[in-house]
């Protein structure tokens, strides 16, 4: 008898298992539109002034990527007050990869991965963050000339931002 409770009471533990790890609840993000984001750079745009919304917090961004170096930092991206507290706060870009490309070869969709610390939620501490989001782009030509040719523009994007430490 004292088999059979002791078999039960394995078997029942292994069919509830530990408790689940709950995964921090995520932000969403949302990439506005450029009309005109400047001229269009193969792989690698320089944007100023993107619009972006990161939960309820809406503001622009300055986007910077660039090739990853040793400590797989590729590039920055310059968050404007209060989108990731009350200050400017540099997110590191730690992948730039695109995901679709137009006749040309030029990108057309790229995800962008990031982590930085900061105070989103302005609790007055240093939260490990990171996050994904997908720019989308498109293409024109202004004409010839100085300052003309192709230009790009951003048509949107979204993802998700994860405060991993609070």
């Amino acid at each position: 008898m004292k088999k059979l409770l002791a078999g039960l009471l394995f078997m029942f533990a292994l069919a509830v298992g530990a408790p689940a790890q709950t995964e921090p609840p995520s932000t969403p993000i949302t990439v506005g539109t450029v009309t005109d984001a400047g001229p269009a750079f193969y792989m690698h745009p320089y944007l100023y002034s993107v619009p972006i919304t990161i939960g309820a917090n809406t503001g622009t961004m300055i986007f910077y990527p660039q090739q990853c170096n040793a400590s797989d930092v590729c590039g920055f991206i310059l968050f404007r007050s209060p989108l990731q507290g009350p200050n400017y706060v540099t997110a590191y870009v730690r992948s730039w990869i695109a995901n679709t490309f137009n006749s040309v070869g030029w990108v057309t969709s790229a995800t962008v991965t990031y982590t930085v610390l900061a105070d989103p939620n302005n609790d007055n501490d240093s939260d490990a963050v990171s996050g994904t989001f997908t720019m989308n782009f498109a293409y024109f030509f202004t004409g010839y000339g100085r300052g003309r040719g192709w230009h790009e523009s951003i048509t949107g994007g979204s993802g998700a931002q994860l405060i991993t430490q609070d």
